[in-house]
């Protein structure tokens, strides 16, 4: 199957299953994974891409894709929500909150940082893993990027993830680097081709 067959076969995929409440998983497995295989990502290959253990209450990246060039560094951290998720749009957070994304230190001998879960903010989520897993995640070689499989938003990170004294300041739109949905003309450019391995 072809890169554009199998974004074809996504993109019906979705059409068929926006009605549905999937769970997180199932939007990860069925709209993003085959994403990142178009991307020139080896879903089998454990060095390449880790997954998040659902099993425990730990805080991480849903995926971590690790290329050689940024080992041991994420190169990109994703965020998955599912795809009827509240917590993704980020339009409707603007303007309801007018602030995402903002941290707080609950850190007692070294920082660490939490977002507000009531504020239902997967933009905040996504941001607290970057600052908290620096020992994955750098500012200078990895990508942050959140989506429910339909909208993908890839983040400049130096903006996203700034210094820690600046992590309590909501992001603006200044964050993201680019956005797309799967339907957007300019998708397999804007978004796939940033994701490439």
């Amino acid at each position: 199957m072809t890169d554009n067959e199998i974004l074809e076969k996504v993109k019906l995929r979705w059409r068929e299953l926006k009605a549905l409440n999937l769970s997180e998983i199932d939007t990860q497995v069925l709209l993003v994974e085959p994403i990142l295989t178009i991307a020139g990502w080896d879903l089998l290959n454990y060095s390449q891409v880790k997954r998040a253990s659902r099993s425990s209450k730990g805080q991480e990246f849903d995926i971590g894709l690790y290329s050689p060039t940024s080992s041991p560094y994420v190169s990109f951290a994703i965020e998955c929500k599912a795809l009827q998720n509240a917590w993704f749009n980020i339009d409707r957070l603007m303007i309801k909150r007018k602030e995402i994304g903002q941290l707080k230190n609950i850190g007692k001998k070294s920082a660490y940082w939490v977002h507000n879960w009531g504020a239902c903010d997967g933009v905040g989520q996504l941001r607290a893993y970057c600052a908290n897993y620096n020992n994955s995640f750098s500012r200078e070689l990895s990508t942050a990027v959140l989506t429910n499989g339909y909208d993908w938003v890839i983040f400049d990170t130096k903006t996203f993830v700034p210094e820690p004294g600046s992590l309590t300041a909501p992001i603006t739109m200044n964050a993201i680097k680019v956005r797309a949905n799967l339907e957007d003309i300019g998708f397999a450019e804007d978004i796939i081709d940033k994701l490439k391995s």
